[in-house]
């Protein structure tokens, strides 16, 4: 896709940049979770976890900390 062609920006003014903080990492996985039990049309018999790399690190976390919600995790090359 050609985003200037098709008029697309992208604007990003946060700070602070570069920052990596596991725990919200970890936190957004949850957040995605408990978006996805409270929409009608899904199944949330069928929800997943996927990560790679460090994120692969994270599914662990969360896969145990939402042991009751998650039927399979996926961890790809992890970083622990």
């Amino acid at each position: 896709m050609n985003f200037k062609r098709e008029d697309i920006e992208f604007f990003c003014n946060g700070q602070p940049r570069h920052d990596i903080n596991s725990y919200d990492q970890i936190n957004d996985y949850s957040y995605a979770i408990n978006y996805l039990e409270n929409r009608l049309n899904s199944n949330q018999l069928s929800i997943g976890l996927w990560g790679i790399s460090y994120s692969g690190d994270h599914v662990f976390v969360v896969g145990k900390n939402e042991k009751q919600k998650i039927k399979c995790i996926v961890s790809q090359v992890p970083t622990i």
